[in-house]
């Protein structure tokens, strides 16, 4: 099974009530919210049902750790940082990513939000297709 990332670009208003719930159990609550799940089934339905308001692609483990790095967080809204997860029992980034990809671990269990809450894109959105990871490279610029 791979991983999805799935980025929320649209706001709140106008959301019907069916959609409002999907996007609220994908946990993307407002815009620029990304969260990372795992492919299956009645995944694809729920993308396809909020479709308008989000957009999604495969995620390499490298994009991951460099999301768990650059914007994760833990509850309390902390930064999370190697400290943290050596105190609940994990070695670093690298492990939380590997056993995250390969759904050992769940976030929630180790206090760790389930959703990233990300800026908006450097340069505005791009004129033509694009892709989640794309965006999300412009959301996380190589300075930051």
């Amino acid at each position: 099974m791979t991983n999805i990332l799935i980025i929320r670009i649209k706001g709140t208003l106008n959301v019907r009530y069916d959609m409002a719930d999907t996007l609220r159990s994908l946990n993307l609550r407002r815009k620029f919210n990304a969260t990372i799940v795992r492919d299956s089934p009645v995944l694809r339905g729920m993308l396809q049902l909020a479709k308008d308001f989000i957009i999604w692609s495969e995620v390499d483990d490298k994009l991951a750790l460099r999301l768990f790095k650059e914007r994760g967080r833990t509850t309390g809204w902390r930064r999370l940082d190697e400290k943290y997860l050596k105190e609940k029992g994990l070695k670093g980034f690298s492990e939380l990513v590997k056993k995250f990809s390969a759904g050992e671990l769940n976030p929630s269990a180790y206090g760790i939000k389930p959703y990233f809450s990300l800026p908006p894109p450097k340069k505005g959105f791009p004129r033509k297709s694009y892709t989640a990871t794309e965006l999300l490279q412009r959301m996380l610029p190589e300075g930051e």
